[in-house]
């Protein structure tokens, strides 16, 4: 029903400060909020602490990502372009719908204009990426980040589509994700993913969680 639409996007940002958390990275710390009524992309997925560890193992300080054009999908609560546009890397967020709007607070509430280099973009996977300006205008791109984007394996080929649109043979993707259909996801990297993309799983410490399991794989693009 449109007009539930309409209530959704006037709902202001709940920023009650029992919902901020501090996170730090590369050295440097960000206060976090979150929107326990924002949906999916309202609360921070521990799986995107995967990606960070991951990049801070590599580099400390997060000087090697100094420059680098990366692209975040999914971007929710946008925890990890922060600490990569602190770092030095070029970002564009992105998301859709209602996790625009604390995508945008925790970005002006951690970066500095002018200083950080980060924009946001409404993206809906699958779409011609000629259709948004902001990416076709940050090719190429030399780190993509996914992270718990196919919790409903329903959306999955349209986040391939956008991937392929994305990567390029130089192009590093980082890909964290929660096992919830394990059957079901390892059909998808097996037969869609591993198509066109190298696959190499890369070991973790599961983020210090036990009840569930956790995933961080690594795709480079296969030559055509």
């Amino acid at each position: 029903m449109s007009f539930l639409k309409d209530i959704v996007a006037r709902r202001p940002l709940q920023c009650d400060p029992i919902f901020q958390k501090q996170y730090s990275f590369f050295g440097k710390v960000i206060e976090l909020q979150e929107d326990p009524n924002g949906g999916v992309g309202g609360s921070l997925w521990e799986c995107s602490l995967l990606i960070l560890k991951q990049l801070e193992k590599e580099s400390a300080d997060g000087s090697a990502l100094r420059g680098l054009k990366t692209v975040e999908l999914g971007s929710g609560t946008g925890l990890i372009s922060i600490f990569l546009a602190l770092a030095g890397a070029d970002v564009v967020a992105t998301d859709r719908g209602e996790a625009i709007k604390l995508l945008d607070h925790n970005i002006a509430k951690n970066t500095n204009e002018g200083e950080h280099r980060i924009k946001r973009a409404d993206l809906s996977w699958g779409e011609d990426q000629e259709a948004q300006p902001m990416l076709a205008e940050h090719k190429p791109v030399d780190l993509v980040v996914v992270s718990e984007c196919i919790y409903n394996l329903q959306y999955a080929p349209h986040l391939l589509k956008t991937l392929l649109n994305l990567c390029s043979a130089n192009t590093r993707v980082l890909f964290s994700f929660t096992i919830r259909n394990a059957v079901e996801e390892q059909i998808f990297f097996d037969q869609k993913v591993s198509e066109h993309f190298v696959v190499q799983q890369l070991e973790h410490d599961n983020c210090g969680v036990s009840n569930v399991q956790m995933t961080l794989v690594e795709l480079r693009r296969k030559p055509e």
